[in-house]
């Protein structure tokens, strides 16, 4: 996934893989800044779920630095419920496919595809100019309508892209564009490799599920 910014360019970069069986997974977010990194790391879940590892890597993509941590076992069962609930393709397509979402026609990409577009709208905190507000003005603001725009190939039934809308003064203003490829890897090869560089061991983070929120 890529979010553009206004004039177009990729702002972050988010990549995503994860074995289905035995659910190992890196997720790859990439901060860019007219066209050049400005940060870049990894976090990889190994051991079916009992093990975290976090890489920081240069500009180039060459990990420099790094963390792990271990997971008890309700903890990494539970991460692994959450990609069957949420990240699988199919999870995606049940989410795009549901009732929350409202069909508004079908549309042609710049290829050629069948895009079938969908729409939400709901009641938000508005987020511009948030980064310019304390936490507490920021709770503070009226609530304004929310639109989504959601692009979704018909052939596959995942989304291609997804454009967010904030009510302002009116109008609804374009203020966020998520770009999405989906494909399936049959070679991962060295996908899901961490060796190369030293880990600093962390604390073992143990999962309570019945732990209370502040």
């Amino acid at each position: 996934m890529a979010t553009l910014r206004d004039d177009g360019s990729e702002g972050l970069v988010f990549e995503s893989w994860t074995n289905p069986k035995t659910f190992d997974s890196r997720m790859d977010n990439i901060m860019k800044r007219d066209g050049k990194v400005e940060a870049y790391n990894s976090t990889y879940t190994k051991d079916s779920g009992r093990t975290i590892v976090m890489l920081q890597r240069d500009e180039n993509g060459k990990a420099i630095s790094g963390e792990f941590e271990a997971v008890n076992q309700k903890g990494a069962d539970y991460n692994n419920s959450l990609f069957n609930k949420y990240n699988s393709f199919t999870a995606l397509r049940a989410t795009y496919a549901s009732s929350e979402w409202t069909a508004d026609g079908t549309v042609k990409s710049e290829d050629g595809k069948a895009l079938n577009k969908v729409y939400k709208t709901y009641k938000s905190i508005p987020t511009k100019n948030a980064g310019k507000l304390s936490k507490a003005e920021l709770l503070a603001q009226p609530k304004v309508t929310i639109k989504e725009v959601a692009y979704i190939d018909a052939a596959t039934g995942l989304p291609t892209k997804i454009e967010k809308y904030e009510e302002a003064n009116g109008t609804m203003d374009l203020i966020n564009t998520n770009v999405y490829e989906f494909k399936y890897v049959t070679s991962p090869e060295n996908l899901f490799d961490t060796n190369g560089v030293n880990l600093k061991q962390l604390p073992d983070f143990n999962y309570d599920e019945n732990a209370q929120g502040l």
